[in-house]
């Protein structure tokens, strides 16, 4: 987790609070990428390829395919 927020904190500047983010991968690194990126701006979704995923939830936040996720909220994210 050290290393995530390393990585997160030199790239603070790239992100802004009023845009979404989106993280690639619902597994154990993308929710411990989440519990950070989600301080600096809104996580609306993941994307994840693993099918035994896709259409279920994070917390309350879903879990799509990349391609699903690009129709739904358009391709300005930061992912």
């Amino acid at each position: 987790m050290k290393n995530i927020k390393r990585i997160v904190n030199n790239s603070f500047y790239l992100i802004s609070k009023e845009e979404n983010a989106v993280i690639y991968g619902a597994g154990a690194l993308g929710r411990q990428l989440y519990l950070v990126i989600n301080k600096l701006c809104p996580v609306i979704a993941f994307f994840d390829q693993n099918a035994t995923k896709v259409r279920k939830r994070l917390t309350t936040i879903p879990i799509l395919t990349a391609e699903e996720g690009i129709k739904k909220y358009g391709n300005d994210l930061i992912v």
